[in-house]
């Protein structure tokens, strides 16, 4: 609980002003909760006095009567200013903040949780940390901070008067915590396995959306239908068991039981003439007074425990230390040569399994190097750590002969540009697309390096030309244009290295030659690694290297690896219209 409230602390801090502002409202508006009561105490006790004809009324029963209603008509205007003030000032801004916060934890998480996780789970966990957070920063400090120092001035208040009835008030809230943190305990597991339910949900509608082609294709509605509903199902049991255990506590009204305490105490109080009937009417009005706090914070408890397990949620993967981190003072250099060695790198995804094994390989600055392979047979794999979105398991990657886990993390995938096999477009336009390797670039640079990558073409054909939308995950261009707008945002980021992870495979012909030309142009004095299966690709290549399950089968040219190497051979025969089968 205290890891929510102190995310809360720094936005009053940072409204010092607000915060006294706040505060003094706070502080009237208890003042008033006193009065009123007390106001409402005289009045009933002059009304008894005139109809006895007596003259026993601390204060005249007009005075009294005017100021209940100043108390309460005051109390009502200022608690809504208070709540304006909250959310105004601290409440819609902490909102931002922290989704802010939790989205920068999200970001910097490592690839391997995106991997993991689906998008959808992610960004549903996100949203509920958040309004947890929110929710219950705003429960304690604008609903409950008020109530609690009522109770607590209140409670000497009432002591003054009586201090039997004072206690019948309060001697019923025992039973009810204990009830309280009975239901909580009860509920806990059912409301944990409610809320991964709906993440799961939402992560299965998310995945439904980025995979929409697909599901029509496949006229998969009604399956993704039957899955959430399914999911829906399971969310709902659990949540009903939570809310059968939180029904039997909602049973015992605590406000009610200490009502009829009072008036049962009081009668024989009033038959003692230890207190007056003001006092008891006083009573019965200031009891839900001073067990507000107490009442609201048992009531709040199950909203509680679901704001609890919406932050855990996300924390237990946000509050993971990384394992790609930049060092303290981490190596950083504006302009690199781009000679790159492997030594002895091993690296398995999961432990039990190596991905690449024991690779020796010497990339020299400007060199073209192609990765061969079988799928599965660790090219991708290389790529990503050459990138460092995985760490080698032993062994080292040299970055001009400096071990990749010693560079500044940000400092060294700048020096990187990257062509992946699919590659992934923001719905946004196509300039911000292609200026996401370059943020302050202008049209003119985007255009420069458009037609270097041969995308100007269609570009200039748009009707909107380079503020045309490309839609999710870039769906309204092809896939040799997606390709060539990749090629661009590669181009003008000006990187030393270039990864090309087949990025020419599953394109015509004719699209392959426009963007081979765009990959030269991308290449052309640049360290390079490509990822292909396709002739065209690699065959001119200063080194081809050969994978087979993790291992380097053999480093050579092409007519060399024809002669030298089966497995080369194997695959250049079976080749059919440029294609390396796999």
């Amino acid at each position: 609980m205290w890891q929510i409230i102190k995310t809360f602390l720094p936005i009053f801090s940072k409204h010092k002003w607000w915060t006294i502002l706040y505060f003094v409202l706070t502080i009237i508006i208890v003042a008033l909760s006193v009065a009123q009561p007390y106001f409402y105490k005289e009045a009933i006790d002059g009304f008894i006095n005139i109809f006895q004809k007596t003259d026993s009324a601390l204060i005249p029963t007009h005075l009294a009567i005017l100021g209940w209603f100043i108390a309460s008509y005051g109390n009502n205007i200022l608690s809504a200013l208070k709540g304006w003030l909250f959310w105004d000032i601290y409440g819609n801004p902490a909102y931002i903040q922290m989704l802010k916060d939790q989205y920068n934890k999200i970001l910097h998480l490592d690839i391997r949780e995106f991997i993991d996780r689906k998008h959808g789970e992610l960004l549903k966990l996100v949203d509920n940390a958040t309004d947890a957070l929110v929710s219950i920063n705003n429960f304690i400090f604008d609903e409950l901070l008020t109530p609690v120092l009522s109770f607590i001035v209140l409670l000497v208040f009432a002591w003054n008067y009586s201090w039997q009835l004072t206690l019948a008030s309060l001697a019923i809230i025992p039973f009810h915590a204990l009830l309280a943190w009975y239901s909580y305990r009860k509920s806990e597991q059912y409301a944990k396995k409610s809320r991964t339910a709906w993440n799961k949900i939402f992560g299965r509608i998310g995945d439904t959306f980025n995979n929409i082609i697909t599901t029509k294709s496949f006229h998969g509605e009604p399956y993704e239908f039957s899955e959430v509903s399914n999911l829906s199902l399971v969310a709902y049991q659990h949540q009903s068991k939570t809310n059968r255990i939180w029904t039997f506590f909602d049973f015992f009204d605590v406000n009610t039981f200490a009502f009829v305490t009072i008036i049962v105490i009081g009668y024989f109080l009033l038959l003692d003439q230890q207190i007056t009937v003001g006092t008891l009417l006083m009573f019965g009005n200031i009891i839900n007074r001073i067990l507000a706090p107490i009442n609201l914070l048992m009531k709040s408890i199950k909203n509680f425990q679901t704001h609890i397990i919406k932050f855990k949620q996300l924390s237990e993967i946000t509050d993971q230390t990384p394992q790609i981190i930049s060092p303290v003072d981490g190596y950083k250099k504006s302009t690199i040569v781009g000679s790159i060695v492997l030594r002895n790198v091993n690296f398995g995804y999961k432990e039990d399994k190596a991905a690449v094994k024991n690779i020796n390989l010497t990339i020299h600055p400007g060199e073209k190097i192609a990765l061969i392979g079988h799928s599965g047979s660790g090219k991708s794999t290389l790529a990503l750590l050459l990138m460092r979105f995985y760490d080698v398991s032993s062994g080292e990657i040299l970055l001009d002969n400096i071990d990749l886990r010693k560079w500044d993390y940000d400092n060294l995938r700048s020096h990187f540009g990257v062509v992946w096999q699919e590659n992934m477009l923001f719905h946004d336009t196509l300039i911000n697309n292609i200026r996401y390797g370059k943020q302050d670039a202008n049209l003119e640079e985007v255009t420069e390096v458009a037609k270097k990558a041969h995308a100007h073409e269609f570009i200039n054909e748009l009707r909107q030309k380079y503020d045309s939308l490309v839609g999710e995950r870039g769906v309204k261009l092809s896939g040799g244009e997606k390709q060539r707008v990749a090629i661009a945002r590669a181009m003008i980021k000006n990187p030393e290295i270039v990864i090309l992870d087949e990025a020419t495979s599953a394109l015509d012909s004719k699209t392959e030659q426009l963007v081979q030309k765009g990959i030269e142009n991308l290449i052309k004095d640049r360290t390079a690694i490509i990822i292909a299966h396709r002739l065209s690709t690699v065959q001119h290549c200063d080194k081809i290297v050969v994978l087979e399950k993790g291992n380097i089968l053999a480093v050579g040219k092409h007519q060399e690896l024809v002669k030298t190497c089966p497995t080369y051979n194997e695959m250049v025969q079976l080749q059919s219209h440029g294609f390396l089968n796999e």
